[in-house]
């Protein structure tokens, strides 16, 4: 914190109070995890709208589990969550609720993929596969066109 500029900090506190977070509660969280601060505004705002519109959980989720913050969107969290969606639609016997999907996202891909594609039949494994493969190849708009040049120093 000491390293960001006042107005950085404002604004970063700004953006968790709009979601519905105390002061008290926001500074606790910052406390237990401080490299909060290292998010940009715009990650947090994408994750947390992720968090609170698709997967339906409460705000309050991340004071348990405030890597849900730190993941990946594109890459982690949409495909694993719309994966286990579609094997809840499919009536598979694998149910995975609350915890179990918390758990899921902080898993390693070889072990997702054990634990939630590999243990069906084959079929329905391959189905499953195509679909995680698909979704994880989905990128937010405009994420093609960024240029990342990157030379030497940046000062």
């Amino acid at each position: 914190m000491g390293v960001s500029c006042l107005g950085t900090i404002r604004a970063k506190l700004a953006n968790f109070g709009r979601f519905g977070f105390s002061k008290d509660e926001i500074l606790w969280l910052f406390g237990r995890s401080p490299f909060l601060m290292t998010l940009s505004i715009e990650k947090v705002q994408r994750n947390m709208t992720f968090i609170l519109g698709t997967m339906k959980l409460e705000a309050k989720i991340i004071l348990t589990y405030p890597f849900l913050l730190y993941v990946n969107l594109d890459t982690l969290l949409k495909p694993r969550v719309f994966l286990v969606r579609k094997i809840h639609d499919m009536g598979l016997i694998l149910q995975i609720t609350g915890p179990t999907l918390l758990r899921a996202l902080k898993m390693t891909e070889r072990r997702f993929l054990k634990d939630f594609v590999d243990c069906h039949q084959k079929d329905v494994a391959d189905e499953l596969m195509e679909f995680y493969i698909r979704t994880k190849e989905v990128k937010r708009l405009a994420e093609s066109s960024k240029k990342c040049i990157l030379r030497g120093f940046s000062f």
